[in-house]
């Protein structure tokens, strides 16, 4: 718990550690149907809407953290999140809620939170929004209990409209390995793609504020190599789902690219890493025979994205 937090200060504080998984939007029925065959009945299903703020310099997003306001129909919470890490897709975070009586945001709630001191939080105001439908499964794997969310929706930001089309692992108690059982059983049956980007990232992207350039060190290490293709893959992905197969190549070359590294570092290959060989070979005999078309509708289906991801992840965990 970070040293700033007092008994009282903030509502609820949390460590939120999630695991996020993008698939094409037009899957969302299939989705729905193969989580409810895996964990049964939802436990709840809601409608949330979101507005993320910031100041006009966007302090916020330079100092990675988000600010929201989210109406739960009866009532109103206040979320700050920021700090922590990310590993090949698992997000690590520090997370503060509090209940609110309307849709004003409360400030003074946030003075003493050392992720903003500096920030001139009197300035902010709404940058963009998130409103989608979330369905909820609780799900035990051994001691550990992990919230599935399935959120189907859209941000809106100054730039236009994106979809939302995800599953969120949120780990409630217990092993954070465990989160693999959960994305393991998920891939095998959803075409997916582990996603780097928070719905915030997303928010800011399309209202047109970019995100810190990577520093192309040439002596990093595997890991880092390993996670930065990961996050290529995500926006190919992201923009054959988009309808944009123009640079399926490199959608190609990324695949192949994780694949040799995960072998060149002498990873101990899972059962799931044997589907990850047979769906890229299935892959490049398809590119054989089709030459690059129809390869659109092709990828979108193909369970590669995902379970190669999960390779990389379990490869993070374990070393």
């Amino acid at each position: 718990m970070p040293k700033n937090y007092r008994k009282g200060f903030a509502e609820k504080y949390m460590k939120e550690i999630e695991l996020k998984l993008s698939f094409p939007r037009k899957l969302s029925a299939k989705v729905y149907s193969e989580l409810s065959a895996l964990w049964g009945k939802p436990v709840s299903s809601s409608v949330l809407q979101n507005t993320y703020y910031d100041t006009p310099d966007f302090a916020m997003q330079r100092s990675t953290t988000a600010l929201r306001l989210r109406d739960l129909g009866d009532a109103w919470e206040q979320t700050l999140k920021g700090g922590g890490k990310g590993i090949a897709g698992l997000h690590v975070r520090d997370e503060w809620n509090w209940r609110l009586p309307d849709n004003k945001l409360d400030i003074a709630k946030l003075s003493e939170i050392e992720l903003v001191k500096g920030i001139e939080l009197e300035r902010v105001g709404p940058v963009f929004e998130t409103n989608f439908e979330r369905t909820k499964w609780m799900v035990e794997v051994g001691s550990s209990v992990f919230e599935l969310a399935l959120d189907i929706g859209e941000i809106r930001g100054a730039g236009g409209v994106k979809p939302i089309s995800e599953i969120e692992i949120e780990l409630k108690e217990g092993d954070v390995s465990c989160v693999m059982v959960v994305a393991d059983r998920i891939a095998k049956q959803v075409p997916c793609w582990l996603s780097k980007k928070s719905k915030a990232a997303r928010g800011y992207s399309l209202a047109g504020i970019a995100a810190a350039k990577r520093e192309h060190d040439p002596e990093r290490s595997i890991s880092v190599l390993l996670d930065e293709l990961i996050d290529d893959l995500a926006c190919y992905m992201e923009a054959i789902a988009d309808g944009d197969g123009t640079n399926w190549y490199k959608y190609v070359e990324c695949i192949a690219g994780i694949n040799s590294l995960l072998t060149l570092s002498g990873s101990k290959r899972s059962s799931v890493g044997l589907d990850v060989e047979v769906e890229i070979e299935s892959l490049f005999h398809w590119m054989c025979r089709k030459e690059g078309s129809d390869f659109s509708k092709y990828v979108l289906n193909s369970k590669a994205p995902g379970l190669i991801g999960l390779e990389v992840l379990r490869r993070e965990l374990t070393n």
